[in-house]
């Protein structure tokens, strides 16, 4: 993983990437848009970070879906198993250490979900979480996708009810030094 200015560790980092992974990448390529009117159901009334790129169309997505994506899905398959109770306290994540320490280039990965559910997932630059900030923007307005986790070669069809692939992404821009990322479902 290139160095994207945050403060973090390895484990922390992989934890947060089980929703979502940073990387400091270069320019998309190849992308559908986003619907900019996002006042529908699970849209919470936010605008869109950005264009949603398609895996691989670009450079740093094909690196990504072939250096880290497997590694993050194997993680996820050991880690957070749809099939066990998972205890909340091995995944807690102290959002302080996602400070940028530089001003970064900030891409966001789709890598999957299991659960069914028609989840928003967006960002605050301000740390606080929450949608209600006045920094709060969706990333992704329908984190869902027809793919397994636990399966990366299920045949990957995009539909209206499951809009993402993994390794999907959206790039947030260029952050400031000292900006508190933070995210919510």
């Amino acid at each position: 993983m290139k160095d994207t200015g945050c403060n973090y560790n390895r484990t922390s980092a992989l934890i947060a990437s089980a929703t979502l992974t940073l990387a400091a990448l270069s320019t998309p390529a190849n992308a559908w848009v986003v619907p900019t009117d996002m006042s529908g159901e699970g849209r919470l009334g936010l605008t869109a970070a950005g264009e949603i790129m398609d895996a691989g169309s670009d450079e740093a997505s094909l690196a990504f879906q072939k250096e880290v994506l497997p590694d993050l899905t194997a993680f996820l398959n050991t880690q957070l198993s749809e099939y066990q109770k998972v205890d909340p306290s091995t995944m807690l994540l102290d959002s302080s250490q996602l400070e940028l320490k530089n001003a970064s280039d900030v891409r966001v990965y789709f890598v999957g979900e299991g659960a069914s559910y028609h989840n928003t997932l967006g960002y605050t630059t301000d740390g606080s979480g929450t949608p209600k900030s006045e920094t709060a923007s969706v990333i992704f307005p329908d984190a869902s996708t027809s793919v397994s986790t636990f399966d990366l070669t299920d045949f990957v069809k995009r539909t209206g009810n499951a809009p993402l692939a993994p390794g999907d992404f959206v790039d947030l821009g260029t952050l400031d030094a000292g900006t508190l990322l933070d995210f919510f479902l």
